[in-house]
């Protein structure tokens, strides 16, 4: 029989393997969605095991097509067009203004934010990998080919998650939905501590152009394209890089 100080090695190996396991987050890469002939605009689709996260979202919407008046229709009465807009203004109540929304104001909320990986270190003190992210705002509404996000955004934020993350998992400049708790950093920097991460590579994502834009001068000063033509459903590596930056 070996004796307890043989084993102890063993059991240690065991439970740091447990632990591990116990604090890893999921990372899932995206594919091309599948889609029938021509174009269309859908709801966000969560993966299975995103839906979860999904919906643990505590975070009010932002009021992101504030500037959008929608014209009476011709065959709407005064009454019914009165009614339909009072519904507007009630809906209006529930979304965050556009103009005041900040990143930092969302400490202690559940959120699930679209980005721009920007960079990624790995801190040996805690064992921990931090992602450098661009906040992308995000309607929840996208192409039946391409994941759509805005280029506009409300500036960086960090992402802290268990372990050391390799490139290959979360590539430089891809676009990710990282779901977590948001926090104020060490630094006193917007924190999310990170529970769960969806990533789309180049070549699955395009932009429009809504929201008010608070991206930081140093991401701005990277885009040669602005305004509707920062959309295009013809995506390739020029694309990204009049867009992102070079990789």
């Amino acid at each position: 029989m070996k004796s307890i100080t043989a084993i102890l090695p063993a059991l240690a190996l065991l439970l740091a393997q447990a632990v591990a396991a116990d604090t890893s987050v999921p990372i899932r890469h995206s594919v091309r969605f599948s889609a029938g002939p021509g174009d269309g605009t859908i709801s966000y689709r969560p993966l299975d095991d995103e839906m979860p996260f999904f919906g643990r979202i505590t975070e009010k919407q932002i009021d992101l097509w504030a500037h959008i008046q929608m014209p009476k229709p011709q065959n709407m009465s005064d009454a019914d067009w009165g009614k339909m807009k009072e519904e507007a203004r009630e809906k209006k109540k529930a979304l965050i203004p556009s103009g005041e929304y900040e990143l930092a104001k969302q400490t202690g909320e559940y959120v699930g934010w679209f980005g721009i990986a920007r960079a990624s270190s790995f801190d040996e003190k805690t064992g921990g990998t931090r992602l450098v992210v661009e906040h992308k705002y995000f309607d929840r509404l996208t192409d039946l080919r391409l994941q759509i996000v805005s280029i506009h955004g409300a500036g960086d934020f960090q992402a802290v998650l268990p372990g050391k993350v390799s490139a290959p998992e979360i590539p430089r400049l891809s676009l990710i939905c990282v779901y977590g708790l948001v926090t104020r950093g060490p630094d006193g920097r917007t924190q999310l501590k990170t529970d769960y991460v969806r990533v789309w590579d180049w070549g699955l994502f395009s932009f429009m152009d809504y929201g008010l834009d608070k991206s930081s001068p140093e991401r701005v000063k990277l885009r040669k394209v602005t305004g509707p033509l920062v959309y295009s459903p013809a995506v390739d590596t020029k694309f990204y890089e009049d867009r992102l930056g070079k990789r």
